[in-house]
């Protein structure tokens, strides 16, 4: 029986699901298209009728975690006016996406840990999209912020964004590897609003 455009779509969101967890299992390079489809009781065909390769997949589960957080990172840029605010929301937004959702965690995990086969080709290319459209996000609103100025004289926006993109990479590392203070969301945003509250004038400025 031929299946429906939303079987087919369920079904290729079903392989990107479980080829997920299983390169973090197992690690991207040690992973077959068998050990993809068995738990998910497909057959081959199946994973090929959606996917050229594995390497398909992992583009794939990167396109879905990248789109996905950057719709709602847009969404604030287009409800929040005070620039202020706006910053905090977006930094809010990348800490309770990472700490909330396990799914994203475990996207962070592997393209960081588990494929030891050439980064350059996946592992790196992704941080950079993600830096660079995360980074362009936090920059317009600097730069806003800059305009009228709401920022100390002394801060520079790009430089600032660059601290700021360097603290979310770092707070993602460390979480990785046990320190108590960064298994905590509340201590990270803390000190992500500590740091916001250096760079903008207070009120009485």
């Amino acid at each position: 029986m031929k299946k429906t455009k939303e079987e087919s779509k369920a079904t290729k969101e079903k392989i990107i699901e479980g080829a997920l967890y299983i390169f973090l299992e197992k690690g991207f390079s040690q992973t077959s298209i068998e050990d993809i489809v068995k738990p998910l009781n497909l057959t081959r065909g199946a994973f090929y009728w959606h996917f050229k390769d594995k390497d398909d997949v992992f583009r794939s589960i990167i396109e879905k975690e990248h789109s996905q957080r950057i719709v709602s990172m847009k969404t604030i840029l287009e409800e929040e006016s005070d620039e202020r605010t706006r910053l905090e929301k977006i930094m809010n937004n990348i800490l309770d996406h990472f700490y909330d959702i396990e799914r994203f965690r475990s996207f962070i995990k592997l393209r960081w840990f588990r494929v030891e086969q050439d980064p350059y080709k996946f592992s790196v290319p992704v941080t950079e999209l993600m830096n660079k459209t995360t980074q362009s996000i936090i920059m317009d609103s600097l730069n806003s912020a800059k305009e009228k100025n709401l920022l100390r004289e002394d801060i520079g926006t790009e430089e600032t964004t660059f601290h700021l993109i360097t603290i979310t990479n770092g707070v993602y590392r460390l979480y990785f590897t046990g320190i108590e203070f960064y298994q905590k969301k509340e201590n990270v945003k803390t000190m992500i609003y500590n740091y916001i509250n250096l760079i903008f004038k207070q009120m009485n400025q």
